[in-house]
Parts: C-alpha cells; structure tokens; sequence
C-alpha cells in the first residue's frame, strides 16, 4: 500500500504559500516564465501538440494556443513540445519546439507569439545536432536582435528576432557543453552559463564573453554576487538502519575556496522514528533581491517497503548567514515534473505538474516577507546559537560599534546589508573590536571566533 502525504501546514501556510489555481487542466507542463505584466506565460504539451497558456496572477487562463502543425511543427506523427520559452520587453513571446519519443527526430523550430498568442513567424528547421534524444535539455538567450539557442548540450544557433531567420551555429559554443539549468544567473548586467569553456557571460545584446570558472565542484553553480558562487550539494547522513539524504547551500568565494556551509533541513520530516528513510529536495531555487534564496522541492519518507509518505517542502533562507526565515511542507502529493519559479519585482510564483502521472499542473503564490523584515531575534529557536557576542550601542547614532567576545577571541568580522552583500571584512584576533558604518541602515554582522564558531547579529545605524 502507498500512503500519500496529507501533512498539515502551518498558520502561516494560507498568508505565505498559497494555491491561485492547484489544478490546470489541458497542458503538459514543461517551463513557465513572467512576462513585464505580471502574467504567466506556461509552455508544454497538448494532445501531441506543442501548446502555451497564459495566466494571469489570479489564477484566471485568458487563452491556450495549440499548433498541430506547419510552420511550427513538420507532419511527424510522433509528439511535439514546447520545451522551453522566452519573452522580450514588448512582451513578445519566443519558444522553442522539439520532437519527442524519436531517437532520430526531425530539427528543431524557434516560433514567435505576441502577446495574444497570435503567431508572427515560426523559424525554419534549427542546424542539426549529432544525435537527439526525447527530454532534451535547452536554453534560450534573447539579444537585441537575435535569439541565441542551445539545444541537445552541444548546439548553439542563432534566429533573429524580427524575420525569424535562422542565422547559422555559434562553431565555438557549439564545440562546448553549456549547462541547461531551469533558472538563469544574471550578476554585473550580464546573464551568465557554466560551459567547458568557462562561465559564459552574456550581455543585454546577446554578444557573450568567456570567464574563467574556479569551481572545481560537480554541482552546478545556481547563483553568482558579490561574495561568491553559490551551490546546492546532495549531503547523505544517518546511519545504516535509517538513512538521510538532506541538500547542502554552500558559498565559495572567487578562488573556489569554501567559505560557508549549511544543511536545509525541514526539522520535522526528519525526526520519525518509524522512518526507514528520509530525502529531500530542491530542485526549484530562486535568488531573490529582497526575499533572499527561495527553494521549492519533494519530501519523501520510506515507512516499510510497501508505504511512504510524500510532500512538498518550501523554504526561505537568509543570503548573509543562510539562516532558516521561513519553512513549511505543502499538502497534497509531490510534483511529478521539475517545478519553476516565475517572477517579476515582488510577485513570485511556483508552478509544477500536480500529480504523478497526471496532465495537470499548479501554480503558487508566494507572499514572503522582505529579507530585512526578518530581524536576528525573529530566527526559531533551533536555528540559535549561543550568545557570547556583544555589539554596543546598538542602535547607533555615530556608526561606531563596538564588538565583544566573552570567551574566545574574535578572529573574523564581516558586515552584510540584509540581502546579503558584503560591505565590511576584517580579519582580527582580540576579544574586542570597533567597527564604524559610513552609511545609516540595518546590517547583519557575522562574528567568528578562535574556535571557528559563528554568530550573527544585526545593528542599526540611526
């Protein structure tokens, strides 16, 4: 017997993640985005036909376009998807369309919508890649006037923008492996790619530089700033009856050298005696200006050989000390497919399939409080650590601060603005330090002692 979760979520559940609309019928999602209005633009399958939807942030469907054949899709009768999609400032709508099922499919299409899902050009066949292979992994980078592609991992083409025409391959990106990650990096004005050659930085344009990478990990970077690259590791842990596999946020600096580590773990799944096994995941991550790193994903907990109880797990973390602010499971069954997080400004959105199996899909509110709204002392208990550091006054009217160890002596002082940018860094070795902050506002001051043990606090500088 298989037990579905029915997990109850907490209070804030109704005021932090809601459902606007938990089960959207007719399309078989594959990636949904957010346009400059605020709507959402969903890309997948439709009865064997590449199909989008749009939605907007109620939950209403204002239309859904299928295309069953020419000039979007050849007379194959296998199924066509839209795999993946871009909108443009004028909220024009570019995706691209792909075969499935085949171990040999036909060449791949670029099609243009408006933003009535009116068609306005469907590109010829893209350049051939050596082989295809169903679930095929893509991007999409919109430029000025070109649109640049990259498809099976070893295909880059280029179609420009207002004709459709298809320009020919990029021979230096097409001879390296670009990584297909569901959410982009932007950092600088540029939107940045892991490759073979190195980070792929793209500009407003399209033109693109390469930068050398220092990450030696095998998991992909999600994120780039000011402090560093930012990774989400598989961590296995527990013993051999009862096993725990948690995912791990890491921070390396630009040398490549760890510098911060945390487990996100949702307490309450994982402490189940009856439990032969517990995982989780986060398959879905956005680095969010003001909300800080959002991460949406499964929760599965093995009871015997024949039940085990599912969910969904979402998660609001803190940038500067990758404190827990929010934590919940959502009830219902776990998504089948990768879920996305759509956004634009302060409306953020998940969106995944609904149930395993099924053609269904769901889409999310998230209603989170601003990272800086989350003060040290608001943290749960279990996030806590003991406090032995002092910083006085605090408030203060000058800027000058004045930070205290009880026991061991500080060996590092680091300040962040509360979305995570680092402003202030010193090394030290005393029980006490002045710090003094030019410009007034609410700072995160992250304090490691001696013996490697850390606390962070926040200061304001009235």
């Amino acid at each position: 017997m298989v037990i579905y979760s029915v997990l109850c979520v907490c209070a804030l559940q109704a005021q932090s993640v809601e459902y606007i609309n938990g089960n959207i019928r007719g399309i078989d999602v594959n990636k949904t985005v957010m346009n400059n209005n605020g709507e959402l633009i969903i890309a997948g399958l439709s009865g064997g036909n590449p199909s989008v939807m749009k939605m907007d942030t109620l939950g209403n469907v204002l239309w859904h376009k299928t295309f069953s054949g020419e000039p979007v899709r050849n007379n194959s009768h296998h199924q066509w998807h839209f795999w993946d999609l871009r909108t443009d400032a004028e909220n024009n709508i570019y995706l691209y369309a792909e075969e499935i099922y085949s171990a040999f499919t036909p060449p791949p299409r670029i099609t243009k919508l408006d933003n009535s899902g009116e068609l306005i050009w469907a590109s010829a066949d893209l350049p051939p890649a050596f082989e295809y292979e169903p679930n095929i992994s893509t991007w999409l980078h919109v430029g000025d006037t070109t649109l640049t592609i990259s498809y099976m991992s070893e295909t880059v083409s280029r179609v420009h923008l207002t004709t459709g025409e298809v320009l020919g391959k990029d021979s230096v990106l097409s001879a390296s492996w670009i990584n297909s990650r569901t959410n982009d990096i932007y950092y600088n004005g540029k939107e940045y790619r892991e490759s073979t050659l190195g980070l792929l930085a793209f500009d407003k344009s399209g033109a693109y530089s390469i930068e050398p990478n220092p990450m030696s990990s095998p998991n992909d970077i999600k994120n780039i700033d000011s402090n560093g690259f930012y990774v989400l590791r598989n961590r296995p842990r527990g013993t051999v009856q009862r096993s725990v596999n948690v995912r791990q946020l890491q921070l390396f600096d630009y040398q490549g050298d760890l510098i911060r580590k945390r487990n996100v773990i949702n307490e309450s799944t994982f402490n189940h005696e009856d439990s032969l096994s517990n995982s989780g995941s986060f398959d879905c991550y956005l680095f969010h200006p003001q909300k800080g790193i959002l991460l949406f994903g499964t929760y599965h907990r093995e009871i015997n050989a024949d039940s085990f109880i599912v969910g969904n797990q979402f998660t609001q973390v803190r940038p500067s000390d990758f404190e827990v602010l929010y934590d919940t499971l959502i009830e219902g069954v776990m998504q089948w497919k990768n879920s996305h997080f759509a956004n634009t400004g302060d409306q953020i959105y998940v969106q995944g399939s609904r149930s395993p199996g099924g053609r269904g899909a769901f889409v999310m509110k998230v209603n989170l409080k601003d990272v800086d709204e989350y003060p040290a002392s608001s943290v749960p208990e279990k996030h806590k650590k003991t406090n032995t550091i002092k910083i006085y006054p605090n408030p203060s009217t000058t800027g000058e601060f004045i930070i205290q160890s009880k026991e061991e002596s500080i060996s590092q002082i680091e300040v962040f603005t509360t979305t995570g940018q680092i402003v202030y860094s010193h090394k030290v070795n005393a029980l006490q330090e002045n710090i003094h902050m030019d410009t007034k506002g609410i700072y995160l001051v992250r304090v490691t002692t001696r013996d490697n043990q850390t606390e962070t606090l926040k200061i304001v500088n009235q």
